[in-house]
C-alpha cells in the first residue's frame, strides 16, 4: 500500500503554516503534503475553498488513494457553528 498523503485546502499562508506544523507534529513529512491555497486578490478566499472542496473530494475518491483532505477556514464573518453548518448538511449529519 502506498504511503498516505495529505491535501491541505486553505484560505491563506497562515493556515498553510498552521496545518503544516500540526501535521509535522503528528508525524507527517512535508513531501507527503499538497497545498491548495486560494489565489490572492480574487475575492473571498472562503468562497474559493468552498468551491474547490467538492472537486478535491471527488478527485481523492476517484484516485482510491491513501489520502486525507484537511480544510482550514477562519470564522471572520460569523461564528464557527454557522461556518460548519453547510459542511454538516452536505455530509448528512
Amino acid at each position: 500500500m502506498s504511503k498516505p498523503y495529505a491535501v491541505l485546502l486553505v484560505e491563506d499562508t497562515q493556515h498553510e503554516i498552521l496545518l503544516r506544523k500540526l501535521l509535522k507534529r503528528l508525524g507527517w513529512i512535508s513531501q507527503r503534503m499538497r497545498v491548495r491555497k486560494a489565489p490572492p486578490g480574487r475575492g473571498a478566499a472562503e468562497a474559493w475553498v468552498r468551491a474547490v472542496y467538492p472537486l478535491e473530494v471527488l478527485a481523492l475518491r476517484r484516485a482510491h488513494r491513501n489520502a486525507c483532505l484537511v480544510v482550514a477556514l477562519d470564522a471572520d464573518t460569523g461564528t464557527t457553528i454557522a461556518l460548519l453548518a453547510p459542511a454538516s448538511a452536505a455530509r448528512g449529519t
